[in-house]
């Protein structure tokens, strides 16, 4: 049971485009100011879809001397459309937001019972493990440590029991916060913000740019915002929901399929197939595509494990010849096919493989 998920948080921000800067005084909102009005919008055999709509009251903008936060208030009406469909084995949730306040960060948050000192998010060509525990302030530093993380699709915590992994379309920013109770995972949906750079943060010496306001940087407006929880089970055995599927359904999320209506005709594939099969978990795929030169398939992933791994692809149509391509896309080893009609090779931790295959040299 994960508690309280979905709860927004809104906090001033006196910082600039490039760093987030609290208040001296702030004032946090995370309550409602009513309690949330909620619907049953569909309940069928594809999906069940909850609408929760809520409104928080927050200052309108900084105060003057932008310490605090203004004592004039303003809603920010949130609508959040909560999806389960049929034998999926993640929560999909949309978020509608109205913003007319000024100098604040909104975010979205995820309280977990899980106790761990380490989160997983992936980066390019990476799933980086950081800690939770910030290093100390220290004066001689230009930035102080902030808990606020980059992610590229995904954030991932786990203890021995529970895991989660929170999925996002286009929301790079995470905080990953323990506490007696456990970690919550923080989502930044919104940073408001009326410069491009300030002299007078608290968290930086000097300026990192041009001192220009930004006004548009305010966000003003309406704004759409989609995420996923996807939970699964630490220590997986064969046929269980692991921490490496979470991860994959999470990139699935952040790339929903594409339809495209067609007539009846014949063809050569067959009523159901995978474009590349991958037989290495830990192997993740991040392009499959035709080559920038000529015909055939380009398909690159890296091994996102800790141990090197021996990998079998197998490609959803039958080429004539498979290699070892680099990031150019050039060939620059070759690859036999086994009796299976699979390619097999070896790749390092951390390492991209780039694979070409062709019908012509």
């Amino acid at each position: 049971v994960f508690a309280g998920a979905n709860r927004f948080v809104d906090g001033g921000d006196r910082g600039d485009l490039y760093n987030y800067c609290a208040p001296e005084q702030d004032t946090v909102i995370n309550t409602p100011v009513q309690p949330p009005t909620i619907e049953l919008l569909e309940n069928n055999s594809v999906r069940q879809i909850l609408r929760i709509q809520s409104a928080l009251q927050v200052p309108a903008s900084l105060a003057p001397e932008r310490t605090s936060r203004s004592d004039e208030k303003v809603y920010l009406p949130i609508s959040t459309v909560v999806t389960l469909y049929a034998g999926a084995r993640r929560i999909d949730f949309h978020t509608q937001v109205e913003n007319v306040a000024r100098d604040h960060r909104l975010r979205v948050e995820f309280p977990t019972p899980i106790h761990t000192e380490v989160a997983h998010a992936d980066q390019a060509f990476d799933i980086v493990a950081r800690k939770l525990e910030l290093p100390p302030t220290t004066p001689e530093w230009i930035e102080q440590p902030r808990p606020e993380m980059p992610m590229q699709k995904f954030v991932t915590v786990n203890d021995e029991k529970i895991g989660l992994t929170l999925a996002t379309r286009g929301l790079p920013e995470y905080e990953a916060r323990p506490d007696a109770n456990g970690v919550t995972l923080a989502l930044t949906l919104l940073r408001c913000i009326g410069w491009l750079s300030r002299p007078d943060l608290n968290n930086r010496r000097g300026d990192a740019g041009p001192e220009k306001p930004t006004p548009g940087a305010q966000e003003s407006g309406t704004h759409f915002f989609e995420y996923a929880l996807i939970p699964f089970t630490p220590l997986a055995k064969e046929g269980e929901w692991g921490v490496r599927a979470a991860q994959y359904e999470a990139l699935a999320f952040s790339a929903p399929l594409r339809a495209e209506a067609t007539d009846a005709h014949s063809g050569t594939l067959s009523s159901s197939a995978s474009w590349v099969m991958v037989s290495h978990p830990d192997f993740i795929l991040t392009a499959l595509k035709s080559p920038q030169e000529g015909e055939g398939l380009i398909v690159r992933g890296f091994n996102a494990g800790d141990e090197n791994i021996r990998v079998l692809l197998r490609p959803f149509a039958r080429f004539m010849h498979a290699h070892i391509a680099n990031l150019n896309e050039q060939a620059i080893d070759t690859l036999h096919w086994n009796h299976e009609h699979q390619v097999e090779f070896t790749a390092k931790p951390r390492e991209m493989v780039t694979v070409r295959f062709e019908n012509s040299q």
